[in-house]
């Protein structure tokens, strides 16, 4: 086989993926595709998440996930997109591009959620006051 042909074959089969375009992002939860990049409002939804929840998104933005969106049937936040590979040079060499920026800062915001949700032990029980001390 020639390479010409090799080619027109090649291009043949690459040409209905070319034409998709990038597969478009999706809630994990309905498979819906109405996300937009939350407000206020809803990045304090995530006072209301248990623990597990919480634990859950931040293993995914961990491991694959790009973000968090707010998908508009679920009324939630979700974690979307995928991780771009050259994040990591982009770390090292202190040049963070805006999806790395946005991806450390959904990381904040569910640490400092994780924190209000599940504070440590020796910040939610109140200290008693020394014996004999007055009131």
């Amino acid at each position: 086989m020639s390479i010409a042909r090799r080619l027109k074959r090649l291009e043949r089969a690459a040409s209905p993926v070319i034409a998709r375009g990038p597969a478009a992002e999706c809630c994990p939860r309905c498979h819906g595709q109405d996300l937009v990049k939350p407000g206020e409002a809803e990045w304090l939804s995530v006072v209301s998440w248990t623990p597990e929840d919480l634990n859950h998104a931040w293993l995914e933005l961990c491991q694959t996930g790009a973000r968090l969106d707010w998908c508009r049937p679920c009324q939630r936040l979700v974690v979307v997109g995928r991780q771009d590979p050259d994040w990591r040079r982009q770390f090292r060499e202190g040049c963070e591009g805006p999806e790395l920026r946005r991806n450390m800062a959904d990381f904040r915001l569910l640490r400092a959620a994780y924190d209000v949700v599940c504070p440590p032990p020796w910040e939610s029980a109140p200290v008693p006051p020394p014996e004999g001390a007055s009131p």
